[in-house]
């Protein structure tokens, strides 16, 4: 459990440093309707 703890925290870290500048609308921003936005994914694998 430990090491999953671990692993997540790093995943997190990452996560934030690649996208926490982003503002809403980049992350809401879609290049086509048939496209998840950056949020959308990230809403999606929250739910998962």
């Amino acid at each position: 459990m430990k090491n999953w703890t671990i692993q997540l925290d790093e995943i997190t870290g990452q996560f934030k440093a690649d996208f926490g500048k982003l503002s809403l609308a980049e992350l809401n921003w879609k290049p086509n309707p048939q496209t998840w936005s950056i949020a959308q994914n990230m809403e999606h694998l929250i739910v998962i």
